[in-house]
């Protein structure tokens, strides 16, 4: 007979209140954000990218514990926002794929993370 614990009440991330509360506001920047469907999750790589200043895929995978596929999918949805950019090298054993922020991400993120 096995016990069913209770749910576990998560608190929310400093990434998704600075996040939610900057999408709010009138802003051409928050606008970006939704218009590109930019998630925690994109802002969250692009933060370690602009931290590092270039950051392969396999680099934000290990140090963000993402799968190369769901970092590939944030990162090509930063890319269309305009605020990294990429070349993905087809053999997923090379890590030669840098992740570059542009200075649009670099502006968002400075943003989002001084509304902390």
């Amino acid at each position: 007979m096995s016990k069913t614990r209770p749910p576990i009440e998560l608190t929310r991330s400093i990434c998704e209140e600075a996040l939610e509360s900057f999408s709010q506001s009138d802003d051409s920047l928050a606008d970006l954000i939704e218009d590109n469907h930019i998630e925690v999750r994109d802002f969250m790589v692009l933060s370690f990218v602009c931290d590092q200043n270039e950051m392969t895929i396999d680099q934000l995978n290990r140090a963000l514990g993402l799968s190369r596929s769901t970092v590939v999918g944030c990162v090509e949805r930063l890319q269309t926002a305009g605020l990294a950019r990429y070349h993905l090298v087809a053999d997923t054993a090379d890590s030669s794929d840098r992740v570059i922020p542009t200075p649009a991400g670099r502006t968002i993120t400075d943003r989002i993370l001084s509304e902390i």
